[in-house]
């Protein structure tokens, strides 16, 4: 996934994050997320009044998300059926890992 979506959204969400190293987190039933070096971020969604401080684990899934769903609506749009097939995968691959996330509930509030 495009390194500038992550800079993006996690600009955006992560106004007090300085940087620093990020772990790619492998799925058991395939897909992944991306998460930072850390132990809690404060993130911000304007768009739905999100205000909460999460774990790394939770932020990255929440960012992960974001950039899946940009880049699965991107290529919908373009007409692209493999790469459209793809990322809806990889989103339910993501949804069923949020669903037993212990912070599912931040996530989904993020998300919403």
């Amino acid at each position: 996934m495009p390194k500038r979506l992550y800079t993006r959204w996690r600009k955006k969400m992560m106004p007090e994050y300085e940087g620093g190293f990020w772990h790619f987190i492998r799925l058991p039933d395939g897909g992944g997320y991306m998460m930072p070096d850390g132990d809690r971020f404060h993130m911000v969604n304007g768009a739905n009044w999100f205000d909460r401080t999460v774990s790394a684990d939770a932020a990255g899934v929440i960012l992960t998300s974001l950039v899946i769903n940009r880049q699965l609506w991107l290529y919908h749009d373009s007409g692209d059926a493999g790469l459209t097939q793809l990322y809806r995968m990889r989103d339910a691959q993501l949804w069923r890992h949020i669903e037993f996330h212990p912070e599912c509930n931040a996530i989904y509030a993020a998300l919403d």
